[in-house]
């Protein structure tokens, strides 16, 4: 579900207020006005039209390369832990998450 301020009668005066204060073309109107995704930010780092970019290219893997797997321990807190399987520019499954898990139960 998408929900824009612009199709809320009662957030008229929310939406004069940004867009006086940063304007239309800000990240603070993209997400707060529009509900849309900040296209850039200060603590991003890759803008989203890369990240959309790359998802929609098509990549031949290079079969001359061995298949490796890579692990993001997050241990506890809001992030998860990631593991991925590769073969050198291509991701060959689709990323596996867990949370709340410590080093030892992500290794067995």
């Amino acid at each position: 579900m998408h929900v824009s301020c612009l199709d809320v009668p009662r957030a008229q005066g929310h939406i004069e207020d940004i867009r006086a204060k940063y304007g239309e073309d800000s990240n603070q109107w993209r997400v707060r006005v529009l509900g849309e995704f900040p296209t850039a930010d200060d603590d991003t780092v890759m803008p989203l039209e890369l990240v959309l970019a790359a998802v929609d290219r098509d990549v031949m893997p290079l079969s001359s390369y061995i298949p490796i797997w890579g692990l993001d321990v997050a241990r506890f807190g809001d992030d998860s832990s990631a593991l991925a399987k590769r073969q050198a520019n291509k991701l060959l499954e689709p990323v596996k998450r867990w949370r709340n898990k410590d080093s030892i139960q992500l290794t067995a």
